[in-house]
């Protein structure tokens, strides 16, 4: 299939997962699994390839007796995950691409793959954050801003209608720049972090009408929240109260026993001091 006839395509979807699939993301040096929508019958030679600049096939591997071998260039990157994909592993940047599974020469399922290296950000737990994220809006025909967190999503802010959407848990949380699209600042401010925020921050724009989506820059972002520890040197205004009433308790016992037993014992030992003159 020529470059040509896959652009026609996809100007003919009006929608990217119809022949696409979804758009697979994966962190640089990590695995992903690459899957078809369906199998191959029968004798039909089912291959993996991946669509070169030049737009020549690069074999990544192909299925044999039930099972996929590695492409040439694979040998130690490609495992069996099942009949319908495998998982490459040890991600470079080069793998970044257009992906075809064919049947018999014909193409069953397109996979857009892109690989993302993390700026790593650290906050405590409670603390606020900012990941950053830049694109040159000036000019550009912009739809909307999207951050998602591990493939789902944070927030996405419409240029037209300022329209802006949440994912589950950042409502109120997370927020971007009013100002995004004449700034090209895209960077995400993520406020009262929680254990549960950690993870893979991945930021787009995405173009109006067409449906594709352009990486920020950085692209991603590895959050970690760490858990806060309690400040040795703070003092809870709760427990001096407490250790001021265990002092003042102290001292009433204190008097309480002096009275008791001290002041009786002295009585009687200035009664008998007195008898024996």
């Amino acid at each position: 299939m020529t470059r040509t006839s896959i652009l026609l395509v996809l100007a003919l979807c009006a929608s990217v997962k119809c022949l696409l699939g979804d758009f697979v993301t994966a962190k640089l040096g990590e695995s992903v699994k690459l899957s078809a929508s369906r199998s191959c019958t029968g004798d039909e030679k089912f291959t993996l390839i991946k669509r070169l600049k030049d737009d020549s096939p690069l074999t990544v591997a192909l299925r044999v007796d039930g099972v996929w071998e590695p492409g040439l260039n694979y040998t130690s990157r490609i495992s069996h995950h099942s009949v319908f994909g495998v998982v490459l592993s040890r991600l470079n940047i080069n793998d970044n691409g257009l992906y075809e599974f064919t049947c018999g020469g014909e193409i069953v399922t397109l996979i857009q793959l892109e690989i993302f290296r993390a700026t790593p950000v650290s906050v405590s737990e409670g603390g606020t954050v900012e990941l950053p994220c830049y694109y040159y809006t000036a000019g550009e025909l912009v739809k909307s801003v999207r951050w998602e967190r591990n493939g789902s999503l944070v927030i996405e802010m419409d240029r037209a209608s300022r329209e802006i959407r949440y994912g589950t848990g950042f409502e109120g949380k997370g927020s971007v720049s009013a100002n995004w699209y004449l700034e090209g600042n895209l960077s995400l401010t993520l406020k009262r972090a929680q254990l549960e925020d950690t993870g893979d921050y991945l930021c787009y724009i995405q173009q109006d009408e067409d449906a594709k989506r352009r990486r920020g820059h950085p692209a991603a972002a590895t959050l970690t929240v760490s858990k806060r520890h309690p400040d040795p040197d703070h003092v809870c205004p709760k427990d001096e109260e407490k250790k001021g009433m265990e002092s003042w308790s102290i001292v009433a016992i204190t008097v309480f026993l002096t009275l008791v037993i001290v002041g009786p014992s002295a009585f009687v030992l200035g009664w008998w001091l007195k008898s024996c003159r």
